[in-house]
């Protein structure tokens, strides 16, 4: 087994807004994440929830998270303000190419 991997990144779109991502990685495999930064939206618990639904899912299926992703915003976010999809998809993407 190795050691855990945690990194964090915060994305800055083009209107300026924020997103974070902490992620904790271990064998691969995402143990933790977590998205925080300028937005908010309804459910509220559910945008709590957008990190956990990568959670179980390996750093080496790119298409796979991202989709996961875009699906849970798609599916259990009703609106949301400050930040879009992509945004988070981006946050995703360069804390990827960071590992």
């Amino acid at each position: 087994m190795r050691a855990e991997i945690r990194r964090s990144i915060v994305y800055r779109s083009e209107r300026g807004k924020t997103v974070r991502l902490c992620i904790t990685i271990r064998d691969d495999m995402i143990m933790h994440a977590t998205f925080t930064g300028d937005f908010f939206g309804e459910p509220a618990e559910e945008l709590n929830r957008i990190g956990e639904s990568l959670v179980g899912l390996s750093i080496k299926e790119r298409d796979k998270l991202l989709n996961k992703l875009d699906d849970f915003l798609r599916e259990r976010v009703e609106w949301i303000e400050g930040a879009s999809p992509e945004d988070f998809k981006q946050a995703l993407i360069r804390i990827l190419e960071n590992l």
